[in-house]
């Protein structure tokens, strides 16, 4: 059965930040060098279970990520939607309420273990989470929708799970990725040279790098892709990384001053990647 007004209840108690939240935007992202054997190596699944684990583990749902989503999707009730990456489900919650069948693959066991035990608590059926590695899709019957939040910038070989992606959803179904962005040079230099280092923050694991230029190209190959860039997220960097806050409404000014102007927005940090099969 479809959730009730509870359970959706339940779900948004969860809206809050937590330590691995983004500074500029106070959503929960995978963001931090490329995976060098994998997504879910034995260093990343053990990165994310600590933080499952931890008391202080905080999640939301993106809810402006989530319309822009339902958009490209159409109505999403009674279909199948994958979610990549889904971390302890709060998101796939949110979608099943929409009534749609929901699967939430996702690396971390303790994630998972948590989002199960919830559902058989909650009494949800169209819910449902399984432990694994989203470059590994052969366990996945194919779906009409796959959504992730920060996740594509895990994957490697991308290759591979461009083509497992390609094979897991239906003719005609759709993707919707919510995305860090490496196309400015100025950015993936401080981030390999600045960021972790004396005082500046680092968020998110060791092993991941922003979604490249190439990548976007490789996944072309496979799909129609639609780039939007939802806000400009340059700017205000400095304030969260290097100034400790400081003239972040400043800032803001400038990062919007540029997107009603349309200026510079493929150097934005963030981005919707639109696909169609």
């Amino acid at each position: 059965m479809a959730p009730d007004q509870g359970i959706f209840e339940e779900s948004q108690q969860n809206v809050r930040k937590s330590k691995s939240a983004s500074p500029a935007t106070g959503v929960l992202v995978r963001e931090g060098i490329e995976l060098p054997g994998g997504a879910a190596t034995d260093l990343s699944r053990t990165f994310w279970d600590d933080l499952y684990s931890s008391a202080s583990f905080t999640d939301s749902v993106p809810i402006p990520v989530i319309k822009a989503a339902m958009e490209h999707f159409g109505p999403v009730a009674g279909k199948t939607l994958l979610e990549l990456g889904g971390g302890p489900g709060t998101t796939s919650l949110y979608l099943g309420r929409l009534g749609a069948n929901v699967i939430n693959l996702e690396q971390s066991s303790k994630a998972i273990d948590d989002l199960n035990a919830r559902l058989e608590r909650l009494g949800i059926s169209n819910v449902r989470g399984i432990c694994g590695d989203a470059t590994d899709l052969a366990q996945i019957e194919p779906v009409d929708f796959v959504f992730g939040s920060m996740i594509l910038h895990h994957l490697e070989p991308f290759p591979h799970f461009v083509a497992q992606l390609r094979r897991v959803l239906k003719p005609g179904g759709k993707a919707f990725f919510y995305e860090n962005n490496a196309n400015s040079r100025l950015l993936v230099w401080l981030r390999q040279h600045i960021v972790g280092r004396l005082w500046i923050p680092k968020y998110g694991d060791k092993e991941e790098f922003p979604l490249t230029p190439d990548e976007i190209d490789e996944l072309k190959k496979a799909f129609t892709v639609e780039v939007i860039y939802p806000e400009m997220l340059f700017f205000r960097l400095a304030s969260s990384y290097l100034l400790k806050r400081h003239f972040e409404n400043f800032l803001g000014k400038i990062d919007e001053f540029f997107f009603r102007r349309r200026w510079l927005l493929s150097h934005s940090y963030r981005q919707y990647l639109l696909l169609s099969a």
